[in-house]
């Protein structure tokens, strides 16, 4: 059969929908890149926002009015939205999270266990330079406005031998790089009957053989071990990249959201990591208009936030999602006053970003280069990351995709860095 493999959301979702491309893949099926070339489809759903639980229902709502396709939905969508939705026809099936492992087994009937080979590209999400490896799952935090923990249920930490597998088929792949995705990374290890952190798992990483990469897609800023960020300066495979989930610079605000942290503690996080690592990138996450945010509050953030100079940052309108203890707050910020305070800390973030890319203008740096796109006189403009997570465009004549090379950073647009690739000679493509 052929599949058409989309996800929505997070790298976690990326993670899990690239599982099920090998395990089709093993099984003998085809991938395509196309919905209309398609037998079945499987989506990802995700529902941390109303915008996002709305495209989830919209692309489903699309592949319906194709009779012959059948459509399998897993992810973070509420199941009463799925039941609506499978009313209107017999082609949707679901399959919640607590079974999402068990996808691909279920799609096919076969209760056998599926033992996936190597990784694959997914067509029509991206190229294949990067796995996306999970290696845990679930929260057992609180936070008011979360529904991710509603969806995906307690903290779970994957096995050591399971993520290591993982990430031996993505390396013998091709991939030169490995994202570590997980809802509450930091917890990993926590729940084995003889406790194991983060650090435990990226040091066995490390002996891995092979020039990759290793970055982490998020970490909450609580509950990191003790010399954590030390392991930086032991292997320069790892990416000084952190994103750092603020939400709030307000002690009040941050209390209704049930968040584990303060400013006081995040920025002393944050001075650590910039002590032991000058050149990293420091990344966040902001709520704005969440229930019962005043002026005053507000005004907190941004002097947080200014204060923080972070290197970019994710705004979000605060999105009331079912369920959640926030839904049942007072005191609620209008669509516009949300509107206006995104606007103030996009601004903010766009203001200190650029004050880091300046200082990065001039320097070289290496880049994994991704993907490229044709130019009417022959050459491509590929796109790519830095260790630092700067996006990086260059032109080429040659295919560079899926090399790490050494690139002079020449100028930035405010949101990439038009790069001249350094290298005396092109190495061949891995």
């Amino acid at each position: 059969m052929n599949i058409f493999l989309d996800s929505i959301g997070c790298r976690l979702n990326q993670s899990e929908i690239e599982k099920y491309a090998s395990q089709f893949l093993e099984k003998g099926h085809h991938l395509v890149p196309r919905v209309e070339d398609a037998d079945i489809v499987v989506l990802n759903t995700c529902a941390v926002t109303a915008a996002a639980s709305a495209d989830s229902r919209q692309r489903i709502h699309k592949w319906l009015r194709n009779p012959g396709l059948q459509i399998i939905a897993t992810g973070c969508l509420p199941a009463d939205e799925v039941i609506i939705l499978q009313g209107f026809s017999g082609q949707l099936k679901w399959v919640p999270n607590i079974r999402k492992d068990q996808l691909v087994s279920l799609v096919l009937e076969n209760s056998q266990d599926i033992v996936a080979g190597g990784r694959s590209p997914v067509p029509g999400i991206r190229s294949r330079t990067r796995a996306f490896i999970k290696a845990q799952d679930g929260c057992n935090n609180h936070c008011t406005f979360c529904v991710t923990r509603l969806a995906r249920g307690a903290s779970r930490s994957l096995p050591t031998q399971a993520i290591l597998k993982d990430i031996s088929s993505a390396l013998s792949s091709g991939v030169r790089e490995i994202v570590l995705t997980g809802v509450h990374l930091g917890s990993w290890g926590s729940d084995f009957s003889n406790p194991q952190d983060l650090r435990d798992l990226i040091k066995l990483i490390l002996m891995e053989p092979g020039d990759f990469r290793v970055r982490l897609s998020s970490i909450e800023p609580w509950g990191i071990p003790e010399d954590f960020f030390s392991l930086w300066q032991m292997d320069n495979r790892l990416c000084q990249h952190f994103h750092l989930p603020m939400q709030s610079g307000s002690v009040s605000t941050l209390k209704r959201m049930a968040r584990n942290n303060d400013p006081q503690t995040f920025r002393q996080m944050v001075e650590k990591i910039r002590a032991i690592l000058p050149n990293t990138s420091i990344t966040t996450d902001v709520i704005v208009g969440f229930p019962g945010e005043t002026d005053d509050e507000f005004a907190e953030t941004c002097s947080f936030i200014e204060e923080m100079c972070f290197n970019g940052g994710h705004v979000f309108h605060y999105s009331e999602r079912p369920g959640t203890a926030a839904a049942r707050l007072p005191n609620k910020v209008d669509d516009q006053m949300k509107k206006l305070r995104s606007q103030v800390i996009r601004s903010l973030l766009m203001k200190s970003a650029a004050f880091h890319a300046e200082k990065k203008i001039g320097t070289s740096q290496h880049v994994l280069w991704e993907a490229g796109r044709l130019t009417s006189d022959g050459s491509r403009i590929y796109r790519g990351l830095t260790k630092e997570n700067d996006r990086v465009l260059t032109h080429s004549i040659q295919d560079i995709r899926n090399q790490v090379l050494p690139v002079k950073l020449i100028n930035w647009d405010g949101v990439s860095f038009g790069g001249r690739i350094t290298a005396q000679e092109m190495p061949e493509s891995r």
